[in-house]
């Protein structure tokens, strides 16, 4: 990655740092469109993604736990199956051809770009018939796709255990943090990240995740979920123009 590519992934992983300060979620979903336009192949920017995303993800955890912000009973619930798919998704996705990595990823930020547009779902007796294999699955597309799984653990954790909105967005942060961690160890033996740039990126999203904790409540719940569906279409869209031209 050249300086230049690394200074335009340096303010786009400050952004995605905002955006998960903010909401508890969409990190990774901004952060790997970023690094594959700075010059990574899609392995590279899903590992990059879970190690910056995952720290920084930490670090906003641990500023709400110190808040008094961050349920962590409900954390331990949704935690081993997500992490035990994880895991797995990160074994299983060194294995996958470019392509089919970046269609699994345009799809998953198309999906949480409709739900984020839709009105958020009343039922909490379906979802929790679905809560074990639905964590199970979002670990699974955070080891395949480098996605933290923000976007899908918020309204499980709003619904299932009757989490305030921002209790919920900080909660998904230690989620997407012990996720991105498990994802990791599964890439490891495949690929594993340089110390530069890891340094520089982790410490700007960890400043924009900080930041976002900072902007938190101050902006309206249903613009921050418009403009997190606004942006994930254009991450979906992006992803797909990348596999055409592939």
């Amino acid at each position: 990655m050249s300086e230049i590519s690394l200074t335009y992934a340096g303010f786009g992983i400050f952004g995605a740092g905002i955006l998960l300060g903010l909401t508890g979620g969409g990190g990774s979903i901004l952060a790997i469109p970023i690094l594959t336009l700075a010059g990574m192949n899609s392995a590279e920017a899903v590992v990059y993604s879970l190690l910056i995303v995952g720290i920084a993800s930490f670090g906003g955890a641990f500023e709400a736990w110190l808040d008094g912000k961050l349920d962590l009973k409900a954390a331990l619930m949704f935690m081993p199956p997500s992490m035990t798919g994880a895991a797995l998704g990160g074994k299983l996705g060194s294995e996958f051809p470019d392509s089919m990595r970046l269609a699994i990823f345009g799809t998953a930020a198309g999906y949480a770009s409709f739900k984020m547009f839709s009105a958020p779902s009343s039922s909490a007796t379906n979802r929790k018939k679905w809560f074990l294999p639905g964590a199970f699955g979002v670990g699974i597309l955070t080891g395949i796709a480098g996605v933290g799984g923000g976007f899908l653990a918020v309204p499980v954790l709003m619904s299932l255990n009757s989490l305030p909105a921002h209790i919920a967005s900080s909660t998904s942060l230690l989620i997407i943090g012990m996720n991105s961690t498990a994802g990791l160890f599964g890439w490891m033996q495949t690929l594993t990240p340089l110390l530069h740039p890891s340094i520089e990126l982790i410490l700007l999203c960890l400043l924009g995740a900080f930041t976002g904790r900072m902007l938190a409540g101050k902006i309206p719940e249903t613009i921050l979920r418009k403009l997190l569906a606004i942006l994930l279409a254009m991450a979906s869209l992006i992803t797909f123009i990348q596999i055409i031209q592939l």
